[in-house]
């Protein structure tokens, strides 16, 4: 011990240092320092410490949110220096309201000695501590029978807390803990679950399991069946990649991580451990399931896990009120296939029922015991197979305690619970039985959920865990043990623990001494936060013996941001004139505000239209298009260019004004729909008429019509593309009934009857674009041969032997004959009945000759070998008299003229012969 003088000499020096170093960190805020420095214990010969009472005011205050801290310092040369906290630091000067935007605290600590650190923290929000304490991993909590554990996100060391009767919260002794408390083992997890009474957890660096709590029946695979108080390796050297423990019912499981094998331990009683028997086994043995496994989990005499190769679920153990949703109530010693050949994503396991998350659609399915709701399916009554609970939602996560379930909704996150509500477990407010999948009291989202005789989750935005149902043990973690919680509640957490530097240097080891190192102490995602909140961050480390100050970052504030317009556009775009133009903004807020949105519209610049449209989401969501507002069809006009101007208000600032440009387009007009003459169809008209149903316009532009034929032929390939035409239609030639007509100001050249046929086609122009050809149709023209006699027969009167006489003098007049039909034809000449009986027909006594008719002397084809131009017998058969008789006008004739002759001895009497012209197209000359 050092003198009295000494010690008072040291009392004065160490009443200004802090006054000194307080000042310089916190600016212009003062302190007031009472209490008296004592002397204390030693951690050697020649050292000791004493401690410093003093008020701190948080916020540049002195008058408000006060506290009272405790400063330890070793004073002597030879013993440990106090860490000293240099600064405290925020990520930002300002913060923005917005839940992803986190707030990082820092903390510049040293340490003379090099010892390994711890820190502490404190969150204040205006002047108030608004959190402290330890955020957890995102899936690592685990709600035992009357015990919780969970991974502690800093440095994924296990805290547990509640029940410690027999050491299952891993601290080393048996006292109970009503908040989160480390284990003993200060190796980083990755995954830990708590049973009734024994806990078990995966080593994070190199996958092993370590048990601790109840021994009994070798539930901890230690080899025995002694009690551990602290974390102690199983009897398997085997890396790990899962471990189950249930609750209650003595045996817990878990995944190989070589080959995904399952191995359980613990008591066998009705083949629960998978392996073909009912022995209880002290270390891990396989399963007699050789298949790799995704998932295990335990219920309270059964097991049920997930395959990897097709994520069925097989179940195995005790099966009384068909818990192994195998459609029989059979135990069975190994694992078997249940009932549903669905994929699994999830399960949670109850007293004796299931639970499972299929993957085709992530509906959570139930089977087993139903006696108080427990298959969420809105009645009771066990079921054998699986059967789906009453909310469709698809699920993340299913969890089940020993007569309740509770499951993270997919579409929000929120949790939902079922079955038995005694001691507030399904966390609704009250104490009854839910039938059905019910939303916790608390509208935030989760990243996990698990369930026991309690339950307990973490949330989302803060990583914080919350937990609700029994607390009389202290197992929901909130500093008591007291009556029971019905709605969920903030575990608290006044431990310390390591931080790691915040260039991410792990590899050095969570304990590595950094001096003046910014080390990121926490993060806080600031929720319930509201402008002109205002955040400080306080930092405490420790050596492990003594403390430093308290320390506080600068205040920051919230403030709001002005949200910004990410995209405008018209739809549709292009438009055309007759288009509603639809004005998007999609905008976001960095403060996640509601919004209303501002918006004009300008016609080639010109300011045409504007106003608002409030639109106020409750549950903002970033990025989501809203149409703002509509410009109504016909004001536009083709050509013109509109402009859509939007922005974005926060009810405090405005985005800046974004525009987007449409330019007006024609509407090209429509499709022609075709009349007459239909497809197919034949004629023998050369100049056809084409009809069609008058053609439409967006913007009933005057059309133009414009006829499309063309020749085609089927006999291999000759070409007629001399015929093809494109005609243009003007609008005059609709007749206001409907329809247009049109006929061909010319004659189609090409027949049928030589393999050739005629397509023909319409679009209209609106003198701005043409619209689509209509569907093509085709005719096909025939040969019409039509020849007509004006007078059928002749009188010569009385001829006497030896006379004749003949029709060029029109006395009597020769034959008429005029070409009726569509074509050139060839006319053959013949007379069957003998005139003379002494001469035969085809003699110079019966003869004839072709003429022109006066005014039609185009009609023949003079220059043919084949027109008689000259006094030629009649033949008996056919003979050719003309070639290439006309048919263009309606009076294309000729004349036929006849000469007789009476042979000298042709006895007298009355003499006939009918005579007969025939006609036949004639193809060469078209």
């Amino acid at each position: 011990m050092f003198k009295k003088p000494v010690l008072i000499l040291f009392i004065l020096t160490i009443l200004f240092v802090p006054i000194s170093v307080m000042s310089e960190s916190m600016g212009s805020s003062s302190y007031n320092v009472t209490g008296i420095v004592t002397s204390g214990g030693s951690n050697s010969s020649s050292s000791g410490y004493m401690s410093l009472h003093y008020v701190l005011p948080v916020a540049g205050n002195a008058s408000s949110s006060s506290y009272d801290t405790t400063v330890g310092q070793f004073f002597s040369s030879g013993g440990n220096s106090a860490p000293i906290v240099s600064s405290v630091t925020l990520n930002a000067t300002t913060v923005y309201n917005y839940s992803a935007d986190n707030l990082f605290g820092y903390c510049n600590a040293s340490d003379g000695d090099g010892d390994p650190l711890s820190y502490k923290f404190k969150w204040y929000k205006n002047g108030g501590v608004n959190m402290s304490g330890t955020l957890f991993k995102g899936g690592s909590v685990s709600a035992g029978g009357y015990h919780s554990c969970g991974i502690r996100a800093s440095d994924s060391r296990v805290l547990c807390w509640g029940q410690n009767n027999n050491g299952q919260l891993g601290t080393g002794n048996t006292t109970d803990q009503s908040s989160p408390t480390l284990t003993s083992d200060s190796s980083a997890y990755i995954s830990v679950s708590a049973s009734d009474e024994h806990s078990c957890g995966i080593r994070a660096n190199d996958s092993r399991v370590l048990c601790w709590g109840n021994g009994n029946n070798g539930r901890l695979g230690t080899g025995d069946v002694s009690q551990r108080l602290n974390p102690t390796l199983i009897d398997d050297t085997s890396a790990y990649s899962m471990i189950a423990t249930g609750y209650a019912y003595q045996h817990s499981c878990g995944i190989r991580a070589s080959d995904s094998r399952v191995l359980c331990w613990g008591r066998g009683t009705n083949g629960r451990l998978g392996n073909g028997d009912t022995v209880q086994r002290e270390s891990p043995t396989l399963t007699s399931d050789s298949s790799a496994y995704s998932f295990i989990e335990v219920g309270a005499a059964f097991s049920c896990g997930i395959r990897a190769s097709d994520s069925r679920v097989l179940c195995w153990g005790q099966n009384n009120n068909g818990q192994l949703g195998t459609g029989n109530t059979t135990d069975m010693h190994n694992p078997t296939l249940i009932n549903d050949s669905s994929a699994y994503i999830d399960l949670g396991l109850g007293f004796e029922f299931g639970c499972g998350i299929r993957a085709s659609d992530s509906r959570v399915l139930c089977w087993g015991d139903d006696l108080e709701g427990y298959l969420g399916n809105g009645a009771a009554g066990e079921s054998n197979n699986p059967v789906l609970t009453s909310d469709p939602s698809a699920y993340l996560i299913v969890s089940s305690g020993p007569v309740h379930s509770c499951g993270i909704r997919a579409n929000d996150s929120r949790v939902l619970c079922w079955g038995s509500g005694n001691n507030g477990r399904l966390g609704d407010g009250g104490t009854g039985v839910n039938y059905v999948p019910t939303l916790v009291n608390d509208s935030s989202s989760y990243l996990d959920v698990s369930g026991g005789q309690h339950s307990c989750g973490i949330r989302a935005n803060d990583s914080r865990v919350l937990c609700w149902g029994q607390n009389a043990d202290g197992q929901l973690g909130l500093g008591n043990e007291d009556s029971p919680v019905l709605n969920p509640s903030l575990t608290v957490d006044p431990g310390s623990y390591t931080v790691s530097r915040i260039d991410n240097l792990s590899s050095i080891g969570p304990y590595y001494h950094f001096n003046y190192m910014d080390m990121l102490a926490s993060v806080f995602a600031p929720i319930d936060t509201f402008v002109d909140d205002e955040f400080i961050f306080s930092c405490m480390v420790s050596d492990g013996l003594l403390n430093s100050i308290w320390v506080n970052s600068s205040a920051v504030m919230i403030i709001s941001t002005p949200p910004v317009v990410s995209s405008v556009r018209i739809s549709p775009d292009p438009a055309t004139a007759t288009d509603t133009l639809e004005g998007h903004c999609t905008a976001t807020d960095y403060d996640a505000d509601n919004v209303s949105y501002h918006w004009k519209w300008y016609k080639d610049d010109v300011l045409n239209e504007s106003g608002s449209e409030v639109h106020a989401i409750t549950n903002h969501t970033q990025g989501t298009e809203v149409n703002v507002d509509n410009l109504t069809s016909g004001i536009q006009s083709f050509g013109e260019n509109w402009t859509f101007s939007c922005l974005a208000y926060d009810g405090t600032s405005n985005s800046t004004l974004w525009s987007n440009y449409s330019v007006i387009i024609n509407t090209p007009p429509d499709k022609i729909v075709l009349s007459a003459p239909e497809s197919g169809n034949t004629t023998t008209n050369r100049s056809p008429m084409f009809s069609w149903v008058e053609g439409t316009d967006g913007e009933a532009d005057p059309l133009t019509y414009y006829l499309n034929l063309t020749c085609g032929y089927s006999g291999g390939g000759t070409d007629c593309s001399d015929d093809n035409s494109e005609t243009v239609v003007e609008e005059g030639n609709c007749t206001g009934d409907g329809f247009c007509n049109f006929t061909v100001p010319f004659e189609l050249k090409y027949f049928g009857d030589d393999n050739y046929y005629y397509n023909w086609t319409v679009r209209a122009y609106d003198q701005n674009q043409y619209g689509q050809w209509s569907d093509v149709w085709n005719i096909t023209i025939y040969t019409s041969v039509v020849i007509t006699l004006y007078n059928d027969s002749m009188q010569f009167g009385v001829i006497g032997p030896g006379q004749n006489n003949d029709t060029s003098d029109d006395s009597p007049e020769p034959f008429k004959i005029r070409n009726d039909g569509n074509c050139f034809v060839d006319i053959n000449i013949s007379s069957t009945d003998l005139l003379w009986d002494s001469q035969p027909t085809a003699s110079d006594y019966f003869r004839y000759m072709v003429d022109n008719v006066t005014g039609e002397e185009n009609s023949l084809n003079w220059s043919s070998q084949n027109t008689t131009s000259s006094w030629t017998p009649i033949p008996v058969v056919n003979g050719s008299a003309m070639s290439f008789f006309n048919y263009s006008d309606a009076t294309d004739e000729a004349e036929i003229e006849v000469y007789i002759s009476v042979p000298t001895g042709e006895m007298a009497g009355i003499k006939t012969s009918t005579m007969w012209f025939t006609a036949g197209y004639n193809s060469e000359y078209e």
